[in-house]
């Protein structure tokens, strides 16, 4: 079950939220599934609608349903000199908190929020634009996009870090800028000020899913058995990930890359500013249901929602999301908090 804060009212403007992450970290994907993380009645965080307010908005969202749903297929990565503008509004009722449980059935409030948000090739966060096919120009709106948001979504991908090991490269890359646009904004404090959702991805690859059952992380949720890393176990597994013996053969590299991660994102920003979530953009493929059910079940020997079709990794099944609402909104309420 999401641990989901009571609703907070929404700040005045649009919430404007950063996506950080190396190439190839899912940044486009996580994007493209928002949509279907609405679907339906989700039990941890209540009812949401997205709505485009820019007919460039309302053609991603147009563009990301058919990748998705009728192709089949994950979106393209945002190529290295375009910048795509995400301009959505989110119009949910939250789910109300134990307590109001609790209390006789009422109207519930309806929260509203605009979000801005871009999404650019990770390239732009390398430390050789030039070889990275990316412009100063691109890369220097990214950085003030990332500088002035209020919240960051920040990617990190196991899968990927196995084998590139370029997590903390591309980070190290982005600090700095990020460091001289805070100093020419005003007086500097000993953390960046902005809240931050840690998103671990690809929890449906079966070598992610098997390494958070061995640490005993994964439970399962809803009728259909859909596993999941608790909001309050994410943190531990992201400690167990840098740590842990994940990366076997290339261990040392990969928990070098790993934990300084970990260290800079707590150098940077305030630890209580932090939040870990384990998603998946596209979620377990489920088996059908068996004979005399009507319900179909997870099946832990049969459950990658992709696989490999003409040399493109294509989308098994349905898309459904894990964890891929949940960080946004965490952003938005906490940054409602602060003020």
């Amino acid at each position: 079950m999401t641990e989901t804060p009571d609703p907070a009212p929404p700040p005045a403007g649009p919430v404007k939220i950063g996506i950080w992450g190396p190439p190839q970290s899912g940044k486009t994907t996580y994007l493209a599934a928002l949509p279907f993380a609405t679907r339906g009645k989700n039990s941890g965080l209540g009812k949401w609608g997205i709505y485009p307010s820019s007919p460039a908005a309302s053609d991603l969202l147009r563009r990301f349903k058919n990748d998705l749903d009728i192709e089949h297929r994950f979106p393209q990565s945002t190529p290295a000199g375009t910048v795509a503008s995400l301009e959505w509004v989110f119009a949910g009722h939250p789910a109300p908190s134990r307590a109001g449980r609790r209390r006789p059935p009422r109207k519930q409030p309806v929260i509203r929020f605009a979000l801005d948000l871009i999404d650019v090739y990770g390239g732009v966060y390398a430390h050789d634009l030039d070889k990275a096919g990316v412009t100063g120009e691109v890369a220097s709106r990214a950085l003030d996009h990332l500088a002035e948001a209020q919240g960051i979504i920040y990617l990190f991908d196991p899968i990927g870090e196995e084998e590139n090991r370029n997590s903390h490269t591309y980070m190290t890359s982005t600090v700095p800028g990020l460091m001289l646009r805070a100093a020419k904004a005003g007086p500097v404090e000993p953390y960046l000020p902005h809240q931050v959702s840690v998103c671990i991805t690809k929890f449906d690859h079966p070598k992610l899913f098997q390494q958070a059952r061995r640490a005993g992380l994964v439970a399962s949720s809803g009728p259909e058995g859909i596993p999941r890393v608790r909001d309050s176990d994410a943190e531990q597994f992201f400690q167990e990930l840098c740590t842990g013996a994940f990366w076997k053969d290339r261990y040392e590299e990969g928990q070098m890359s790993a934990m300084s991660v970990r260290e800079e994102l707590m150098t940077l920003f305030r630890p209580e500013h932090i939040k870990y979530f384990v998603t998946s953009s596209i979620g377990f493929w489920l088996a059908p249901p068996a004979a005399g059910e009507t319900v179909s079940r997870f099946n832990e020997y049969n459950f990658a929602n992709y696989r490999e079709a003409d040399g493109e990794a294509r989308i098994r099944g349905a898309v459904r999301p894990i964890n891929v609402l949940e960080p946004l909104i965490s952003l938005q309420q906490r940054i409602a908090r602060q003020g």
